[in-house]
Order: C-alpha cells, then sequence, then structure tokens
C-alpha cells in the first residue's frame, strides 16, 4: 500500500510540472470589483491556493505533534530505565535450575 501511496504522490508530482511547463500564459485574477493587476501564471496561482490552504493546517497541528513527540520521548525513556532496572534484577537474582 505504501507503494502505491508513493507512485501515486509522483505521478501527481510529474502531472502538476507537465501543467506548468505546457501552460504559461498569464492570467487574471478578479472577483467583484478586486482586481489583481499583474497578470500571474496559472501554475503560480494554483500553487498559491494550494499553499494557503495547507500551511494553516500544519500550523493548526503543529502543537498536538510536539505534544506527541514529547510523551514519546518520556515513554522510551520509560522504557529503558524499566529495561535497566530488570536486567539489574536478573543479574542479581541466581538462576534457580529444575
Amino acid at each position: 500500500m505504501r507503494y502505491i501511496k508513493v507512485l501515486i504522490l509522483v505521478l501527481s508530482i510529474l502531472a502538476a510540472i507537465i501543467f506548468g511547463i505546457h501552460n504559461p500564459m498569464p492570467c487574471t485574477l478578479s472577483f467583484l470589483s478586486y482586481r489583481l493587476i499583474p497578470d500571474i501564471p496559472l501554475w503560480a496561482l494554483i500553487l498559491l491556493s494550494f499553499l494557503s490552504g495547507t500551511l494553516p493546517i500544519i500550523l493548526v497541528s503543529l502543537p498536538e505533534k510536539t505534544a506527541f513527540m514529547k510523551n514519546m520521548r518520556e515513554l522510551k525513556l520509560k522504557k529503558k530505565n524499566i529495561e535497566k532496572s530488570l536486567k539489574s534484577l536478573s543479574a542479581a537474582k541466581p538462576s534457580e535450575g529444575v
């Protein structure tokens, strides 16, 4: 499944690059009475709209990701301490044969 996702991602990026190369004509952005004076290429307009949608999502999820990473670090440290104490207990206790 991972390879299929990577393949789809690579094909999407390739399609976006080909789209940008084959559509260099500038377009005018206008909404109601507002009109953007400089004409920008369509690929730049699409990229700008994509970034304006993804950046807020990344910024909103950043505190959750940092809290998760902090929790993972603490759990790994706790696991290492438990393994160390278990190893010291098993070394101190003589093994009993049957």
